[in-house]
């Protein structure tokens, strides 16, 4: 890949951001490194000298070259085996593996009550209600 030789600071403080996140994958990654930074430091002045192009150019070619940061090839074969090894219990994907839980039903109560029937019931022996039942049925009320 090529990147383009970086014109002023910005650039550079770019491109060495993706270079250091690739960082692990290149050897001497720090060594290759070191000229550029020098150049991102305030009391340094911007010139781009033949060791610092040699320096962008190694580390240009480190990140494109590497096996690992390549793009997956899809009609590679990969040949892998699964092997258990029996060890610590893995408690969160038992945990999200959905297991069927059966249901069972401990109690079954119904709860009724006749409070009304024995309201109507009570009224139907009490005096008082029954004579301001006929009192609103004859309209005196």
């Amino acid at each position: 890949m090529d990147w383009g030789i970086p014109s002023k600071m910005t650039d550079l403080r770019s491109f060495l951001g993706l270079a250091n996140y690739y960082r692990r994958f290149i050897k001497g990654y720090s060594k290759i490194v070191n000229l550029l930074t020098d150049l991102l430091r305030k009391d340094q002045k911007w010139e781009w000298a033949v060791a610092c192009d040699d320096a962008f150019r190694l580390l240009e070619q480190a990140i494109s070259s590497q096996p690992m940061l390549k793009p997956l090839v899809l009609g590679k074969w990969f040949d892998f085996e699964w092997v258990h090894r029996s060890g610590k219990h893995n408690d969160v994907a038992d945990a999200l593996s959905r297991k069927l839980v059966e249901e069972y039903v401990a109690a079954f109560i119904v709860i009724e009550f006749d409070f009304l029937d024995q309201i109507r019931e009570s009224s139907k022996m009490d005096a008082v209600y029954l004579k301001l039942v006929e009192q609103v049925k004859s309209g005196l009320i």
